[in-house]
């Protein structure tokens, strides 16, 4: 994405939550459709398919709606939404939900996630790539993801995990380290 797309689609975020808080609440319907994608994959990276994201994710929206109010730094909706996302995720967690077993290449289509079997430079498709990241520990999945499918910055991935930028270049290299290693086997 190049500077310009993003500070145009960092602006258009911000007009549309400006219609929000003036009392637009259909529009609200765009940021959904706008990060819909994105804050599956992040419940997906945490619970694989054990769980129906569905209820998660209507937990965040929910709770990115009703305090869109309280956004101070508009330009970064998308971190904060995130920040949402992956704190819901945690709580789920805590509460006992299953973990990642159920994590899976099957369903990505049915995640709404699209992936090309197209083979990368190691000669190993991307699907096989799934399978290698099914077996990382879910804030490791989900800070690989971050960084190097959504091309996240290490100071965005501290704003929507709160895991600091060293440690998380830390977990993000050991995880490509890990995968390094799965390659080669």
């Amino acid at each position: 994405m190049t500077a310009s797309n993003h500070s145009s689609n960092t602006d258009d975020d911000v007009v549309v939550i400006e219609q929000i808080v003036q009392g637009n609440q259909q529009a609200f319907t765009k940021l959904v459709t706008k990060y819909h994608r994105l804050v599956r994959v992040i419940i997906w990276n945490f619970f694989g398919k054990s769980i129906d994201p569905e209820d998660i994710m209507q937990e965040i929206f929910l709770q990115a709606y009703l305090n869109i109010s309280k956004l101070k730094e508009r330009a970064k909706f998308k971190s904060w939404l995130l920040r949402i996302a992956y704190n819901e995720c945690v709580d789920s967690a805590r509460k006992n939900r299953p973990a990642s077993s159920g994590f899976s290449t099957e369903d990505l289509a049915e995640k709404g996630i699209y992936l090309e079997d197209v083979k990368a430079q190691d000669q190993f498709s991307i699907i096989a790539a799934w399978n290698l990241l099914a077996n990382l520990a879910s804030e490791d999945r989900t800070i690989v993801w971050l960084k190097y499918v959504e091309d996240c910055s290490y100071s965005e991935i501290f704003a929507v995990t709160g895991i600091s930028e060293t440690v998380a270049r830390k977990k993000a290299s050991r995880a490509m380290q890990i995968l390094r290693e799965r390659i080669k086997i």
